[in-house]
Parts: structure tokens; C-alpha cells; sequence
């Protein structure tokens, strides 16, 4: 349990300084798409969980999209998830990742500018 109140807290912490940063003014609402390692994990729901609540703490100034495979198994469906969500372009990325195969997406996606955090990987 406590396990799951640091990880809400960690996302909260991360939604909030995204959207109280000075090149979130630009653009309302800013776009987050989280991409977690398996949808039909508990521990991944709790994460998605708390983006959710998350997002509605800051109104509506976030809209957050949630993306994954349903096993963390399915690496080769994780990268193609992430070059979708990449190509719509969202503002940032939100990325946990099963696969060192996602390097070269979320390299490109920060070269065009997409904000990209690190999620529970060392990747």
C-alpha cells in the first residue's frame, strides 16, 4: 500500500510541474500520453489510477490519453504503441517501457520537441 501512495505521489508530482512549467501556458489543454509496460497489470492500473486522479486535481489543463499492451510480455505491441502515440504528437510522454527496442522512438520524439519522462524503467 505504501508502495502504491509513493507512486500516486510520484505521478502527481510529475503532472504538476509539466503543467505549472512556463511552456504549458501556450497550449491548453496539454496533451499526456502515458504508455505503461502491461494494461492488464494491477500495478500499472494503480499508475494509470493515479495520472487519472491526477489530472483532475489540475481541471481542465490536462487531457491524458493511456496506452500499453495488455501483457508486459508483448514488447514488439509496446514500441509500435509508442511510434502511434509519437506520431499524434502530443505535448509529452509519460513512458514505462519493457523493451530497450523504445530507445530509438522516444529519442525521436524528444528530437521533435515532445517532453519525455522516464517511468520504472532503466531504459
Amino acid at each position: 500500500m505504501k508502495k502504491r501512495f509513493v507512486l500516486f505521489c510520484s505521478i502527481l508530482a510529475i503532472l504538476a510541474a509539466l503543467v505549472t512549467s512556463p511552456f504549458i501556458f501556450a497550449k491548453d489543454p496539454y496533451e499526456i500520453a502515458v504508455i505503461v509496460k502491461a494494461t492488464e497489470s494491477d500495478y500499472w492500473q494503480v499508475v494509470m489510477n493515479g495520472a487519472k486522479a491526477a489530472a483532475k486535481k489540475l481541471g481542465n489543463r490536462v487531457e491524458i490519453s493511456y496506452h500499453g499492451p495488455a501483457s508486459d510480455l508483448d514488447m514488439e505491441r509496446q514500441v509500435s504503441i509508442t511510434e502511434n502515440v509519437i506520431a499524434r504528437r502530443p505535448d509529452a510522454i509519460i513512458v514505462a517501457s519493457a523493451t530497450d527496442g523504445i530507445i530509438a522512438p522516444i529519442e525521436r520524439a524528444y528530437a521533435m520537441g515532445i517532453k519525455v519522462i522516464i517511468l520504472d524503467t532503466a531504459v
